[in-house]
């Protein structure tokens, strides 16, 4: 990033002897989001393709990257390591006298593939239309300067593609000498008339931007480029070594677009800044694995999903091979009476579910009738206000048993009725391979849908998670905990990091007005309907918050749909670990560090989260003992936010003193 500042002030002091400044062009003016031999790819790959729609098989994707290389291998055996400048037209008219191809052709369609494939994986950077806006205002002349292989035409219409019009376009290819040694600054200044003394060149290299030029009478000024730093409170196999590769930053630049500019609404930014990207890597991840999975068809389930299939509806087309999409309303009360398990006879709480503190409340977790429902209670002489304790488990474990056959036919009902439902939405009864999507664990939905379909079922589960907990219970699903990103993943994690900020934006987002369903039943037609309970209403600022919410995530889903096309075509180039990596460092940026409007924003809300005390927001002062209050969010909600780093030292030491 050029700091605008500072180039004003040092052409207030040098402006009278400064005629010309010259520019870096990559990671100067224009940011590189991945390596350049990944840029060389993407420009096979298009060539590739334009030679196939002109009637041109001669050549694959892999024969154009080879002659590339061969080529840039040869020009440096030749002419040694600091004279191995070349362009991208020398290359192709070799490659056309090789392969007996039309000269002019091939090197107009090899300029369309590699302009198209420098333009999808650059961005403007910070400040740079502002710095050469305020050296035209001064009468300056701007000019730029790369080391690069593409023609001095050829990256002049790269410019002018980002908005940048330039006096003058250098290349190092064209000019045959490089910045590294020199040659090009002194070559310029011959071009130009001018004295070294008279030019000022800006860029982000030490040696080549800053040493170099110097060195041959030339003003200059550097602005390193500030990579993306991972926090180093991240689990060890977030972190990543200076050593280390970092492709998982990658996928973070591209996806990367400039803050939303004077919006107040801190829950629009939220959304628009974190939970778009982290919702369209968490659909990237479900693309990649699904497809490798072979999943025939990706069941959503409601109502925590519908955001997550709104993203993805929204990525869909950019991602090739993507399965069938459907959006079902099944929750763990309606069909939690179909678990292998029988948990009515083993009277074993559902998982996942707290805040079950009576027998009435346990057996609500199931569609029973209630003739069978107080049978039960009576049998096991309890009622529904019951302490839920180990003596009325084992009292409902001996009054099951005595109705264990009816209580088999109303599973084996129920299965038949998860299976019919599930097919009327995917249109085809011989599915095999099924996917699991939810925000949540779903592990009782999943295993009454194995149940339902048979042993030579195939199911492959991805949840967006409150925490993580990896693969459990089968290796077939995936967790990943970015909606609180607590970060639970070592034994000896603080529990006071644990954080509660972005679930409570997420069910602000999803009580209203999407309805939660009681029940499936069968009509006399044999179709299979959801029965539905009425939602409680929310206040006018959570339903307002909501509104805002919603729009920040299909405003910023839809400004990153170039970063998604690139991440797409490139999507080989990046590991499982990557994608996970990418989409915790975001979840990470708010969740644990927000500034003061938004923490204050995200307390302001309603919550009303079950935990293990009862129905209370974990969110606050009361969630403390629970391990899971949101203590950076509540500092910063306080203009506290400068205690976060204390309290968490000061909390390792007591664990670490605990745990020796």
């Amino acid at each position: 990033m050029i700091a605008i500042d500072k180039l004003k002030r040092y052409l207030d002091i040098h402006g009278k002897i400064i005629k010309t400044v010259s520019f870096d062009v990559f990671d100067t003016l224009l940011i590189r989001l991945i390596p350049t031999e990944r840029v060389s790819q993407l420009s096979a790959y298009n060539l590739y393709n334009l030679l196939r729609q002109n009637g041109i098989s001669v050549l694959s994707e892999k024969d154009i990257l080879k002659s590339r290389s061969n080529y840039v291998a040869d020009i440096k055996k030749k002419h040694g390591l600091r004279n191995s400048e070349w362009t991208i037209s020398q290359w192709l008219h070799s490659l056309a006298q090789e392969k007996d191809l039309e000269n002019d052709l091939l090197i107009r369609l090899g300029r369309q593939a590699e302009l198209e494939a420098e333009e999808a994986s650059l961005r403007i950077a910070d400040n740079a239309h502002l710095a050469i806006e305020e050296v035209k205002s001064r009468g300056l002349m701007a000019i730029a300067v790369s080391d690069m292989w593409l023609d001095q035409e050829w990256l002049q219409n790269l410019l002018e593609r980002f908005g940048f019009s330039l006096d003058h376009i250098f290349t190092s290819g064209t000019m045959g000498g490089s910045k590294k040694n020199g040659k090009i600054f002194r070559d310029i200044e011959g071009r130009l008339r001018l004295s070294g003394d008279n030019i000022l060149h800006v860029g982000n290299k030490f040696i080549a931007d800053y040493l170099r030029p110097r060195s041959c009478g030339w003003k200059s000024l550097w602005f390193p480029i500030k990579h993306f730093l991972v926090r180093m409170n991240l689990p060890l196999k977030f972190r990543i070594g200076s050593l280390r590769p970092r492709s998982f930053e990658n996928i973070i630049q591209m996806l990367e677009v400039p803050p939303v500019q004077g919006e107040k609404d801190p829950y629009y930014r939220l959304a628009y800044d974190y939970l778009a990207p982290v919702l369209i890597i968490f659909s990237m991840m479900q693309w990649r694995i699904f497809s490798r999975e072979g999943i025939e068809i990706a069941y959503y389930l409601a109502r925590d999903s519908y955001m997550m299939k709104y993203v993805y509806d929204m990525i869909n087309d950019l991602l090739p091979g993507s399965c069938p999409r459907c959006y079902v309303h099944l929750s763990r009360r309606s069909v939690a009476l179909a678990h292998p398990d029988n948990l009515l006879q083993n009277a074993i709480p559902l998982s996942g579910k707290v805040g079950r503190k009576t027998v009435g409340d346990w057996l609500g977790n199931f569609t029973i009738k209630d003739d069978l429902h107080y049978l039960i209670l009576k049998e096991a002489k309890l009622n529904e206000d019951s302490d839920f304790n180990d003596a009325s488990k084992s009292a409902i474990r001996n009054a099951c048993l005595s109705h264990l056959k009816e209580i088999e036919k109303l599973q084996e009902s129920l299965r038949a009725e998860i299976r019919d439902y599930l097919i009327q939405h995917s249109g085809k009864a011989g599915i095999q391979k099924i996917g699991i999507v939810d925000s949540g664990w779903a592990c009782t939905i999943q295993d009454s849908i194995r149940t339902s379909f048979g042993d030579s079922f195939f199911w492959s589960g991805m949840y967006l998670g409150v925490s993580y907990q990896g693969d459990k219970p089968s290796s077939n699903n995936h967790k990943y905990g970015l909606l609180r990103d607590d970060f639970r993943r070592l034994p000896h994690h603080n529990p006071m990091e644990s954080s509660a900020g972005v679930i409570r934006v997420w069910d602000t987002l999803l009580r209203e007005p999407k309805a939660t369903v009681a029940a499936i039943e069968r009509l006399p037609d044999g179709k299979v309907i959801p029965v539905f309970l009425d939602t409680a209403t929310i206040g006018e600022w959570e339903r307002l918050a909501s509104g805002s919410i919603l729009e920040g995530v299909r405003r910023g889903t839809a400004d990153r749909l170039k970063g998604v096309a690139l991440i797409a075509r490139l999507n080989e180039c990046f590991t499982d670990t990557d994608f996970e990596m990418a989409a915790t460092a975001f979840a990470h940026s708010i969740t644990t560090c927000p500034d003061h409007k938004t923490a204050s924003a995200i307390i302001h809300l309603g919550f009303d989260e079950g935990t293990a005390g009862g129905k209370s927001g974990s969110l606050g002062w009361k969630g403390i003992k629970e391990g899971v209050s949101w203590y950076p969010g509540i500092l910063a909600g306080l203009r506290l936010g400068w205690a976060s780093s204390l309290l968490k030292m000061v909390g390792r030491l007591i664990l670490k003193r605990h745990f020796r």
